[in-house]
């Protein structure tokens, strides 16, 4: 057996070996590749309407998905540290200068958010397709807009309703304690 023929038998012995690896190889890429396009599909779609379920859990998945791009892992961390500032949500009794810091650090927040969305749409291949413009121009039609503006006004309703029921029943459960307790001596 000559040199020729021995490869020729390798050949044909690791060529099956070989396309099993690369087939895996590329099938592993291709989904990982899915697994960051549904996290920043879903961010993307939702990037008007504020927060949803949906953004939460492909949030908390960003560390794995992404972990071997340490540049949307540094983009993430950046914003994650944004999205962490306490604001007080009773603005009525903030000062002018609290209003002010409060309003910039929504808009750090924002521009964080936007870097975040960049740095992504790039690792995933489109550099020149989304822009910080496309990521800012989300499409929210004023019906959508109001609708969540009267869900939001109702929720806190509800809120403060709840809290004035359960303030009313724990008042009324410490008053008529202190009554069987005063009429009990009395022999009523």
């Amino acid at each position: 057996m000559n040199c020729t023929d021995f490869i020729n038998i390798l050949a044909i012995v690791l060529s099956p070996v070989i396309a099993v690896f690369v087939g895996r190889y590329l099938q592993d890429r291709e989904k990982n590749r899915n697994e960051k396009m549904l996290i920043f599909r879903s961010l993307m779609m939702d990037r008007g309407l504020g927060w949803s379920a949906e953004n939460v859990r492909a949030l908390n998945i960003i560390e794995i998905v992404f972990a071997d791009d340490a540049k949307v892992l540094e983009q993430w961390r950046k914003y994650y540290q944004m999205l962490c500032i306490q604001i007080p949500s009773d603005s009525k009794e903030l000062s002018n200068s609290e209003v002010l810091d409060i309003e910039k650090k929504l808009r750090d927040i924002e521009s964080a958010r936007v870097n975040f969305l960049v740095t992504m749409a790039q690792s995933l291949g489109y550099k020149e397709t989304i822009t910080r413009e496309t990521i800012r121009n989300a499409y929210i039609p004023m019906g959508l807009s109001k609708s969540i503006e009267q869900q939001q006004q109702n929720q806190k309703a509800i809120s403060k309703l709840t809290t004035m029921v359960f303030n009313n029943q724990e008042n009324k459960e410490n008053n008529d304690g202190k009554n069987a307790h005063g009429n009990a001596g009395h022999g009523f």
